[in-house]
């Protein structure tokens, strides 16, 4: 890639259970991801990761420590409903349920409380969803804090 373009090379691993040493050494920036709330098949059932911000502040710290300090963001932050099925074949009842108001909430305060200082939202599509579908709640929330975050 580096022969092909000279921009960064963004590499990322999952959060809750990569162990980022690879993708961390070989990018120029390092990416990843925090789902609290999921629904796996094999489970059956959803379930909340039983896992704090701490979690993810000494693991980044000590990937800092073991490979030193590079650019670090979260690429992805779970702000939508984890489904078994599309968003339009769910009832409102159930897509509440895996995320209502107070999980996306907590997706933000969770990781305000991580270490890391950038985050890309993953589910503007949802909310423009439920917006359309009598709950801007999601909507609102998202558009309030994007006016108070500074640009990248």
């Amino acid at each position: 890639m580096r022969s092909l373009d000279a921009r960064p090379i963004l590499m990322t691993d999952s959060g809750e259970f990569g162990t980022w040493s690879g993708a961390y050494r070989r990018g120029d920036v390092f990416g990843t991801s925090i789902y609290l709330y999921v629904w796996p098949r094999s489970v059956g059932f959803p379930i909340r990761y039983p896992i704090t911000p701490a979690f993810f502040r000494i693991k980044h710290n000590i990937t800092k420590l073991l490979f030193g300090s590079k650019p670090s963001l979260v690429i992805e932050l779970s702000t939508e409903p984890w489904l078994l099925q599309p968003i339009v074949d769910t009832p409102m009842e159930i897509l509440l349920q895996r995320m209502g108001i107070d999980k996306f909430k907590n997706m933000i305060s969770f990781s305000s409380k991580t270490g890391f200082d950038t985050f890309y939202l993953w589910g503007a599509e949802w909310w423009y969803w439920m917006k359309l579908n009598g709950h801007p709640e999601f909507w609102d929330e998202a558009r309030e804090l994007f006016a108070t975050q500074k640009p990248l």
